[in-house]
């Protein structure tokens, strides 16, 4: 499990290669705790090929590690990125609202194994596990 949603599969998929594992997240959060240095994890969902077990895995990481802080973010497919070139061969469907041009830039994307109400009962589940184990979770970030 590594790097932005813990997955190799998922970092293939979005051409990263950040070989960082969990077990090395855990030790360095473990390292900085014992040394008073303050941790935030920065968490992205709504990737390409992320499956229900990824977000699970990135539950368990942040349960296990108590940052002091995390963020959690949806996937936004710039255009001009990997990602926003190629969403549609990469298996990611979206339904831009009639307000886009106007309003919030937010929408709900979904893949091949999680449709937006698995989502959305992650995201909400995550925040609320991070809030109840005492994470200050970053908003609007």
């Amino acid at each position: 499990m590594e790097g932005e949603g813990l997955s190799t599969r998922v970092q293939k998929v979005i051409w990263k290669n950040l070989r960082i594992c969990k077990k090395d997240i855990k030790k360095i959060i473990t390292i900085c705790h014992e040394n008073d240095i303050q941790t935030k994890l920065n968490f992205i969902i709504e990737l390409p090929e992320q499956t229900i077990g990824d977000l699970a895995n990135i539950v368990d990481l942040i349960l296990k590690c108590k940052p002091s802080e995390m963020a959690l973010n949806s996937l936004t497919p710039y255009p001009g990125t990997y990602v926003g070139n190629n969403f549609k061969d990469l298996g990611m469907y979206y339904d831009i609202p009639h307000w886009w041009e106007k309003g919030p830039k937010y929408f709900s994307l979904s893949n091949q194994h999680l449709d937006n109400k698995d989502i959305n009962i992650y995201f909400k589940l995550i925040n609320q596990l991070a809030v109840s184990s005492g994470i200050n979770v970053m908003k609007g970030y």
